[in-house]
This record gives C-alpha cells, sequence and structure tokens, in this order.
C-alpha cells in the first residue's frame, strides 16, 4: 500500500515519496499499521503562515514556550508546537511528512520504524525537538511531479527539482556517494546504489587511495564543485550528519539540513 495522505496534505518529491512508501510496505510486511501523512510539503507562504501563527515579535502576557531568530530579530513561540523559520524547514524543502498514530507517539510500531527507517534515509527528525510525529527524508528528492492525491501516492508527470539538476553517483575507495549541489548522501547498500544508479545513471569511478593521491584529488574537486565542505568527509569515508554532529555510513549532509540544525540548536 505505502504511505497514504489525508486531508491535504501531499509529497511532490519522488524520491520522499518513493523513501515512504518503501519505510511503510516495510512496516505492513511485519504486521504494523501503513504510514499515514497529515501534513507533508509546505510551500513558501505556507510556511510563512505557520510561523506567524506560532511565532511573535511580542507576545506580551501569553505564555511563551521558546524563541528563535529570524530575519535579524528575535521572535517568541507562542503556541506549544514548534516552527522552523521560514526557508529552513524540512516541509518547504519536500523532504517531511507528519505521520497519524501510531506513528505520532511512543508504540511498537513507532519504535520499529524508527529501526527501519536508515535503510531509506529517514529518520525521526522530530524527536530531537518533541515533536514525535515528524518524520524526515534525507535521500535524493528525485524529481519534483504534481502531488499525489490524498489516500495514495500515484506520481504525475514530473518536472526536476533544483538540486536533481547535476546529481550524480561517484565511487571513491569502494564508497558510493550521490552527489549534487550541497548536497551529499553516503550510499551505503547496494539497493541504495542500485536505485541511485536507476535514477541518475551509473557511478563514476574516481579511483582508490588516500587523500594525496589522484583519487583524494578527484574526489576534492567534486566537493569544491558542487559546494560541499571538505570536512563533511572523514577518512574512512563516512559523512557528517549536521542533526548528530557524527560521521555516519549512510550519513547525509546538505546546506538545508546544516541550517535546520543550528536553527534548533539555537533555539535550545
Amino acid at each position: 500500500m505505502g504511505i497514504s495522505y489525508a486531508g491535504d496534505a501531499y509529497n511532490r518529491a519522488s524520491g520522499t515519496r518513493a523513501a515512504f512508501d518503501a519505510l511503510s510496505n516495510d512496516l505492513e510486511r511485519e504486521g504494523h499499521p501503513p504510514m499515514v501523512s497529515i501534513s507533508g510539503d509546505r510551500e513558501p507562504e505556507d510556511q510563512e503562515r505557520i510561523w506567524h501563527e506560532r511565532m511573535t515579535l511580542n507576545p506580551g502576557n501569553r505564555k511563551v514556550y521558546g524563541y528563535r531568530f529570524w530575519q535579524g530579530q528575535k521572535w517568541y513561540q507562542i503556541h506549544p508546537d514548534t516552527v522552523a523559520p521560514p526557508r529552513t524547514s524540512n516541509h518547504e524543502a519536500r523532504r517531511s511528512n507528519d505521520l497519524k498514530w501510531p506513528y505520532n507517539s511512543d508504540t511498537p510500531a513507532a519504535r520499529r520504524a524508527e529501526e527501519l527507517a536508515p535503510k531509506h534515509n529517514i529518520t525521526r527528525e522530530g524527536k530531537s525537538f518533541r515533536e514525535l510525529w515528524h518524520w524526515t527524508h534525507w535521500g535524493p528528492l528525485g524529481p519534483i511531479g504534481a502531488p499525489a492525491s490524498a489516500g495514495g501516492s500515484a506520481p504525475t508527470t514530473a518536472i526536476p527539482h533544483e538540486e536533481d539538476e547535476d546529481m550524480r553517483i561517484i565511487v571513491v575507495n569502494n564508497n558510493y556517494y550521490a552527489i549534487a549541489k550541497q548536497f551529499l548522501s553516503h550510499l551505503n547498500d547496494k539497493n541504495q546504489v542500485s536505485e541511485a544508479e536507476a535514477a541518475y545513471g551509473k557511478a563514476r569511478q574516481l579511483g582508490n587511495g588516500n587523500a594525496a593521491s589522484a583519487a583524494g584529488v578527484k574526489l576534492r574537486a567534486q566537493l569544491d564543485l558542487h559546494g560541499i565542505p571538505r570536512t563533511v568527509l572523514d577518512g574512512d569515508g563516512r559523512v557528517l550528519n549536521p542533526q548528530s554532529g557524527k560521521f555516519e555510513a549512510n550519513g547525509t549532509w546538505s546546506r538545508e539540513r546544516e541550517i535546520l540544525a543550528r536553527s534548533t540548536s539555537a533555539k535550545s
């Protein structure tokens, strides 16, 4: 069945839909309920509306749950649910879904979903800011199409997303990566590699060797070309996860994710 969408919820990114479909199918095969999204993509105007509903420059006598900085000013959170500043939300980035029960609480199904999620480049991102319903896909977005209708996830005619205009697969020292502008994802299993090569073409072999070798030079050139800091890779080829601050096999770094991590850190 895959993920379904309630009300006006949708995911335009084919990569996000496919990842949540696959995770939901894995869970269903084990006897758990399918995933249902109640909030997926947010267009910029929606994110700004939610921001102004939950944040204010002048809280007055209202209860304040926290604060964030946006456009050089300190904003106060006057709603129990947090919200990312406009242009930094993973809902806007077409990566996130807020899920219905049982994936919005500490349930056996949700805990099992957390165990299976990394296989699909998904994390329970909201766990770090007390929104257990908020899950995020960190892999390639794929083509962006019209939204899936409520109750299903059938893609329609797609248009390219800016992230994927130059998406390619590279391999160095037997480590496979999906790389694009300000985006790097370590592909840590054969299924991920196969899916990525099917979508973006056969991996470009950079060779093997240390940082001083020809392979190391080519790798640094690819990072520089795509605006990726060289420091997001460690000596074992693992990628820095901005959310955890750790280098991880199957890790994903992106500028969007780095901004979100900094925003979350500033709040705490």
